[in-house]
């Protein structure tokens, strides 16, 4: 049957109509994001190590990325730096190159090694992949810990630093300069039976 007239002229929308539905349909995905996390696996003193993280091809953009290391004493706290973060987004991975500054002669040797973060996801983010680093820290039984941490070299000016820390714990100081090379923390542990833990994270930019 031939369509003439007004019948026509509907039937062509309702394909144009259609027909571009499916396109905007194909085109839209529901966003997901989802968090990886991998151990560098620890390095000795007076070493220097650079470790990768990709996000997987069904979730290829990178939305916030950054390192975390885990410090259970001064030596530690002494000796862990993370040197620089970088998000390489057309590869979508993310590398992380830290140090043991601990002279190579000291014994017993203290062995560092820092964790990889990267939050993955199917839509590509309105804006650039944001950097944090964060310390993990153990605040000794009826003891104080002070944690500070620096912007990556990549990274350099502080956003804001964020804490956080068991109830056991009272925060004595937060050290936050935007600007600045980094922020930190002080805790104080009342408890006289078990340490206690606490974090200090800082955001960072370019």
């Amino acid at each position: 049957m031939r369509l003439t007239g007004p019948t026509r002229l509907i039937a062509a929308a309702t394909l144009a109509a259609a027909a571009f539905m499916s396109t905007t349909g194909a085109a839209w995905a529901e966003p997901v994001t989802e968090d990886f996390q991998t151990s560098s696996g620890a390095i000795g003193p007076g070493s220097y190590k650079t470790v990768t993280l990709k996000c997987p091809s069904t979730l290829p953009y990178i939305v916030s990325f950054g390192a975390s290391t885990q410090i259970d004493s001064d030596e530690d706290e002494l000796h862990t730096h993370v040197v620089d973060v970088k998000a390489n987004e057309a590869n979508r991975s993310i590398s992380v190159s830290f140090t043991n500054s601990e002279p190579k002669n000291t014994w017993p040797p203290v062995d560092v090694s820092v964790k990889l973060h990267v939050s993955c996801s199917n839509v590509k983010p309105a804006q650039p992949p944001s950097l944090h680093v964060t310390k993990n820290v153990t605040v000794p039984i009826l003891g104080t810990f002070s944690a500070f941490v620096l912007c990556p070299v990549s990274h350099p000016r502080l956003v804001e630093t964020h804490e956080g820390h068991d109830a056991a714990l009272t925060r004595t100081k937060l050290n936050s300069f935007p600007g600045n090379v980094g922020g930190g923390a002080t805790w104080e542990n009342n408890d006289g039976f078990a340490p206690h833990p606490a974090w200090v994270r800082v955001y960072c930019t370019a």
